[in-house]
């Protein structure tokens, strides 16, 4: 509304200063008045068609190349086919994806029972990067195969570093009867505890909770963990993968 005021403003002197030109301009002159307004006329006309012309032309182009909505009701057809292009890539993407986290999962632990489509799946719910969470889970356990994991089916070791035996795990409610049962509360138990107005990257810096206690008691417990994630292409192709399946996940509003 204060632009609208502006601009009249605007004209309203710009005409001001051309008919105080033209009347001088007249007296020196000797031009006739209607010749003058005349002109004048011709300069209002044109100035209103622009400031018609110049917003419709505006909304025009919006429309015609930006505005989602009215693409898809003028041209059903070309948007169904652009989405459906867009969902193939999508889930081409996702397979691809799922295949390098498996291999990845399968490399560092033979045997393992997770699951590559359920943990991706799962860090998409909670929003964490799924490289985080394939380097915490080589460095805690290799995925459920190694150490107190192997029966716990606890594949990030939650509360396992408190010093407590296997049955004293599971008797806490902190063992599984697969390791895909583990995924979920520990990704609770990150995005609540420990991302908090944090991110994964400043994990490992300092792996404190919001109580200021330590994930893993060990010292260079972040450096290893860094090294691992800075790793993972090495055994599969995470992050291109990954990358490509996050910008196609955008496009198709998965």
């Amino acid at each position: 509304m204060i632009s609208f005021f502006i601009d009249y403003i605007n004209f309203f002197t710009v005409t001001a200063i051309y008919i105080h030109n033209k009347l001088n301009y007249r007296k020196m002159k000797h031009l006739n008045t209607k010749s003058t307004l005349a002109r004048l006329l011709i300069y209002i006309l044109v100035s209103s068609a622009i400031g018609i012309i110049g917003p419709l032309t505006g909304i025009y182009i919006y429309a015609r190349y930006f505005d989602e909505d009215l693409l898809r009701k003028k041209n059903d057809y070309s948007y169904t086919v652009y989405r459906a292009r867009a969902e193939l890539h999508y889930q081409g993407c996702k397979d691809a994806l799922v295949e390098e986290i498996d291999k990845y999962i399968q490399t560092v632990g033979p045997g393992s029972s997770l699951n590559g489509l359920y943990l991706l799946e799962a860090c998409e719910k909670y929003d964490v990067d799924i490289r985080f969470v394939l380097s915490q889970g080589h460095i805690e356990s290799h995925f459920g195969t190694k150490g107190i994991a192997y029966k716990t089916n606890s594949v990030f070791n939650v509360m396992s570093f408190d010093g407590l035996s296997a049955n004293q795990i599971i008797k806490a409610g902190k063992g599984y009867s697969h390791p895909d049962h583990s995924v979920e509360p520990y990704l609770k138990l990150l995005t609540t505890k420990y991302l908090v107005n944090k991110t994964e990257e400043d994990m490992f810096l300092d792996f404190k909770n919001v109580d200021g206690k330590r994930y893993a008691s060990a010292k260079d417990y972040e450096q290893k963990l860094l090294q691992i994630y800075n790793n993972l292409d090495s055994i599969a192709n995470i992050t291109t993968t990954y990358k490509q399946y996050k910008q196609y996940k955008s496009v198709v509003g998965q």
